[in-house]
């Protein structure tokens, strides 16, 4: 990528505990943790009400309980969300430096002040993209629901399609993670299509703004 195009945030030492979860990561210099683009890894078990209830219900019971009178998929805690974070230690393990790249110029922070970024991880001579390596090992859908990877959709969609195929992670039957991805799916895509349509809308006009962007406000 152009790093005069403002894509390119920077090379940052990961913090001590840098991995919050599957999709939260921290580095130094920042002041902030990262929320990390196109990914939305299931939540680990912070809280000890959570556990005993999954404990005390099984799996699908307490799914059901955490989805209540919902009629949206809710966000809770699953052992695969506990997986997710164990595979992005296994990831970053040993990592001192990472990369952290933007979407589009404009899009520096998310609702909660988390820099919005993908992740690079080195190998050899060559940056890794953490984010699309962990939707390929089933850790994570593609996560649209806040718009399409502007960079990396194609790459995107390939690993998703093949963590289905293979049948790993949230696409295995057998293991305890959400049962409504094809729920959430749907209703992502169709988000993130509206937000195509009103980008295309808000082209070269001063009287349609994406809020999300630096500049919203001026």
């Amino acid at each position: 990528p152009d790093n005069e195009a403002g894509l390119i945030v920077g090379e940052f030492a990961l913090s001590p505990g840098a991995i919050v979860d599957g999709d939260t990561i921290k580095v130094g210099g920042l002041g902030s943790s990262l929320r990390l683009l196109g990914l939305d890894t299931e939540e680990t078990f912070k809280s000890k009400k959570d556990l005993a209830l999954y404990e005390d219900l099984g799996f699908d019971g307490y799914l059901e309980a955490k989805r209540g009178d919902s009629d949206r998929p809710v966000k809770c805690a699953t052992p695969l969300g506990t997986e997710a974070k164990k595979f992005a230690k296994d990831f970053f393990k040993g990592d001192i430096t990472v990369r952290l790249e933007r979407d589009d110029p404009k899009d520096l922070r998310g609702r909660f002040d988390r820099v919005l970024a993908y992740v690079f991880a080195k190998r050899g001579d060559v940056w890794i993209n953490y984010n699309v390596e962990a939707v390929r090992a089933g850790m994570s859908p593609y996560f649209t629901k806040y718009g399409y990877s502007r960079r990396f959709h194609d790459e995107f969609v390939q690993a998703q399609e093949e963590a289905r195929a293979a049948g790993v992670g949230i696409w295995e039957p057998g293991t305890e993670h959400y049962r409504d991805y094809e729920l959430r799916l749907a209703w992502w895509n169709k988000r993130a299509a509206f937000i195509d349509r009103f980008e295309e809308d808000a082209a070269g006009r001063d009287d349609l703004i994406m809020l999300g962007q630096w500049d919203a406000l001026e």
